[in-house]
């Protein structure tokens, strides 16, 4: 694999300078464009001016600008080595055909980085050193601007913050994979790349935490202002909310992230998708679920979500989706989300209670004789149940006394039966007298029927002595 990064921008926006800075502290390779034909203004640190059209065989990529042809040879080309990155500064309009060399060309990645540095036309006739140069009219610059917002990373600033922004694209593209820590994160967000409105106290080790911005919804549009600071998601319900910082991913960077430990702690989930794709540029917004019975406020400017970035494993193409560059939570929101109930969802919940126990109360006494009908109706079938259950009872209960004396009278059979064929007599109970019956007479009876059965067997002739 090769690496080419492309400068580009405005005459007098500095590519020149920051290829040489590359070169020295980056350890790329200086490649040069070449014109074909000679043109006013041509760079001598930047293209080969050269007197015949090169053939086409020698060609590795070409376009036409002014009338005037540039592009680049396979000798230029060849001087990278593999594993190396080489650096070339390329006029904005020659970018498209890069991208066809691009795809033609599998073993080289092509990263191209935009100097926004000049906003307007009166800023160039400082910023050019050679006189002889020609600048931009005001409609030439405001075409190169717009060609720069596509891009795969665009930087503005002082010459030493671009050129360290620079610095750390070159090692990003080298050194791929993994999360992109301080180091890397700091010169580019200070050039206006990855993240922009930034709180440098927002940046940590490895990652960055976002702060709630000025607008959301739930239940409706909510715009957050100094003196009105406070945002309110009710009791599970949810409120979708835009950070105060922006997007401006270069094309081989992504983001990821989540909700900051202390607000899930609290109960409120994250409940989007994560990711922030390649090449996005716009506003962050996320939807904020509060899974707590109480209501959970937010300030403006408090620090909810921590967003972490990631190197891609080839340079993508630009994000070009229908959230990308849109400033307001307004312009992003589906026209059908901005007039549903959403928002308060218990709120609803208690809502819809309350009509249906109105609606309930008001049908009530229409139907009064229904009413009294089915109480009596639940009252008699109670009734029924109680009968049948005690009728049940009773019949279990005369059954076991049955029972009862049946045992009683086996008890007394066995009680005055004689113990033995020799006549002797049989024991008598307390109270009774010790001398032999008269011949011929039957014993008295000493056992009375009695519901208490055995033991009234046991007990002797205690009822026959009373």
């Amino acid at each position: 694999m090769r690496w080419l990064v492309v400068l580009t921008g405005a005459a007098g926006s500095g590519c020149s300078t920051i290829a040489s800075g590359l070169v020295d502290q980056a350890h790329t390779v200086q490649l040069r464009t070449f014109a074909h034909p000679d043109f006013t203004g041509g760079d001598p640190a930047e293209c080969d001016i050269m007197a015949r059209r090169p053939q086409s065989a020698r060609i590795a990529w070409s376009g036409s600008t002014d009338g005037v042809l540039h592009g680049m040879l396979n000798a230029e080309i060849s001087r990278v080595p593999t594993g190396g990155v080489g650096v070339v500064v390329v006029h904005p309009a020659l970018l498209p055909e890069l991208d066809a060399f691009r795809a033609a060309q599998p073993d080289w990645e092509i990263v191209t980085i935009g100097l926004d540095t000049i906003h307007n036309v009166a800023e160039q006739p400082a910023r050019l050193q050679n006189s002889a140069r020609r600048g931009d009219t005001v409609q030439s610059l405001a075409e190169i601007r717009k060609r720069l917002a596509a891009v795969d990373v665009r930087l503005e600033g002082s010459q030493a913050v671009v050129e360290s922004a620079a610095q750390a694209v070159c090692r990003l593209i080298v050194s791929r994979g993994g999360m992109l820590t301080r180091d890397l994160l700091k010169p580019l967000f200070d050039a206006g790349s990855v993240l922009t409105n930034l709180d440098a106290a927002s940046l940590k080790s490895a990652s960055y935490d976002l702060r709630l911005g000025d607008e959301a919804w739930c239940g409706g549009f909510i715009d957050l202002t100094a003196n009105e600071p406070f945002l309110e998601i009710p009791p599970y319900s949810y409120a979708i909310v835009k950070a105060m910082e922006r997007a401006a991913l270069p094309t081989f960077m992504a983001g990821q992230f989540d909700l900051r430990v202390s607000f899930f702690l609290s109960g409120i989930i994250l409940s989007n998708g994560p990711q922030v794709d390649p090449g996005y540029r716009g506003d962050l917004f996320c939807m904020l679920f509060n899974g707590n019975s109480e209501p959970h406020r937010m300030r403006m400017g408090d620090r909810f979500c921590t967003i972490q970035f990631m190197s891609t494993a080839r340079v993508c193409d630009t994000y070009a989706g229908d959230y990308s560059i849109k400033e307001k939570l307004r312009r992003s929101m589906p026209p059908n989300a901005a007039v549903g109930p959403g928002g308060a969802i218990f709120t609803k919940l208690v809502k819809d209670i309350e009509v249906a126990k109105g609606e309930l109360r008001s049908e009530f006494p229409k139907d009064r004789a229904g009413h009294n009908l089915a109480l009596i109706s639940i009252l008699a079938g109670i009734s029924i149940a109680i009968s049948i259950w005690a009728a049940t009872v009773t019949m279990e209960a005369n059954k076991a006394a049955g029972e009862a004396n049946k045992a009683a009278a086996e008890a007394r059979a066995a009680a005055s039966a004689p113990s033995s064929k020799d006549g002797s007599s049989l024991e008598r109970g307390p109270g009774t007298s010790d001398s032999p019956d008269p011949a011929g007479k039957p014993p008295q009876a000493r056992v009375a029927a009695s519901p208490l059965g055995g033991q009234a067997a046991g007990n002797g002739s205690a009822t026959a002595g009373k």
